[in-house]
C-alpha cells in the first residue's frame, strides 16, 4: 500500500505588504557656508516588497540623489532604504525646502518629509562703513561713524568697535532686522570727540561671531583746526601726528627759499649791467 500526499498540503507562505514609515531627514552635522555644498540624508523603514522608489526635491524640482540603498541586500520580510544627495547652498536659500519623497505599491499617494535649507545654512555678513576711509574733521567737533552688517544667517552676529587696536566704546545699537530673503541686518553707531590727540586715530569695526572674527572696516579721522580750511593742519604742533608733512613742510620752504633768491639775483645782475651801459667810454 503506498502513501500518497495532496498537493492541496503543500502551501508557500508570503508575508503581507508593509507600508513604508514616514521618511526622516538628517542635515550635516553642521552649519554649511553659502558656497559650500552639505550632504542630506533621507530614511524610510519597515516596507515590503522591496521595489520603492525615492525621489528629491528643492523647492519642488527634482535634484539626483549620490546614492539609495535598500537594506537588508538578501531576501527578507522587512527593508529599509537610506538615499543621500548633495546640495550646493547659496545665500538665497535660507528659506528654501528639501523634500524627500516615497513612493511604493502599498501607498495610495507618495509620503513626503521636508527639510528647511536655512536650518543648515550659514551666511556671512557684508560689512560697511558711514563714512569710509578718511574723515576731515575740525578739532574738538563730535563726529557720528556708522558701521552696518547685512545679510547674515542664522542671527548670531555682533559689532564690536575698537580704537587703534583697543576696544573702546561699545556703540549705539540699532534694533536687528529680518530682510525679506530671511537674512538679518544690524548697525552700530560711534559717537567720537574731535580731540587733537585723535588726529589720525583708527577706528575698526569688527563682525563677531562666538569671539571669533568674521570681518572688519576701518576709518581714519583726519583732524585740522581751521573752518573748513584743512591746509592749518600741516603747521604748528598737528606736524608731529605725520613725519610726511615735516617732509613736504620742509622741502616746500627749501624750494620757495631757492626761487626767491634766484629771482632777486637776476635782478641784481640786470640792474648791474644797465649801469655799466649807461657809463662813458674813455
Amino acid at each position: 500500500m503506498s502513501v500518497g500526499w495532496d498537493p492541496r498540503e503543500l502551501t508557500c507562505s508570503f508575508p503581507p505588504p508593509a507600508t513604508p514609515s514616514q521618511p526622516s531627514i538628517v542635515g550635516p552635522p553642521s552649519r554649511v557656508d553659502a558656497g559650500a555644498s552639505g550632504t542630506f540624508t533621507c530614511t524610510s523603514d519597515g516596507f515590503f516588497p522591496r521595489d520603492i522608489t525615492v525621489t528629491w526635491l528643492k523647492e519642488g524640482r527634482a535634484i539626483p540623489a549620490s546614492r539609495t540603498t535598500t537594506l537588508p541586500p538578501r531576501e527578507s520580510t522587512s527593508y529599509r532604504v537610506v538615499s543621500a544627495v548633495e546640495v550646493s547652498l547659496t545665500e538665497k536659500d535660507v528659506k528654501s525646502e528639501l523634500t524627500c519623497q516615497i513612493q511604493h505599491n502599498t501607498l495610495t499617494g507618495p509620503l513626503r518629509q521636508s527639510f528647511r535649507l536655512g536650518d543648515a545654512l550659514r551666511v556671512a555678513p557684508k560689512l560697511s562703513m558711514e563714512p569710509s576711509h578718511l574723515v576731515n574733521v575740525i578739532v574738538n567737533q563730535l563726529v557720528t561713524i556708522a558701521c552696518s552688517a547685512k545679510g547674515f544667517y542664522p542671527n548670531d552676529t555682533s559689532l564690536v568697535w575698537r580704537e587703534n587696536g583697543s576696544e573702546t566704546d561699545l556703540g549705539t545699537p540699532e534694533p536687528l532686522t529680518q530682510e525679506t530673503d530671511g537674512t538679518f541686518s544690524v548697525k552700530s553707531s560711534l559717537e567720537v570727540n574731535t580731540t587733537e590727540q585723535r588726529n589720525h586715530s583708527v577706528f575698526t569695526c569688527y563682525a563677531m561671531r562666538n569671539s571669533q572674527i568674521l570681518d572688519h572696516v576701518n576709518v581714519m579721522l583726519k583732524i585740522h583746526r581751521g573752518k573748513g580750511d584743512s591746509s592749518s593742519a600741516n603747521t604748528g604742533p598737528w606736524l608731529s601726528f605725520n613725519p610726511g608733512l615735516w617732509v613736504a613742510f620742509v622741502v616746500n620752504k627749501i624750494v620757495a627759499t631757492v626761487f626767491l633768491s634766484f629771482l632777486f639775483l637776476r635782478k641784481m645782475f640786470s640792474k648791474t649791467n644797465k649801469t655799466r651801459q649807461r657809463q662813458p667810454r674813455k
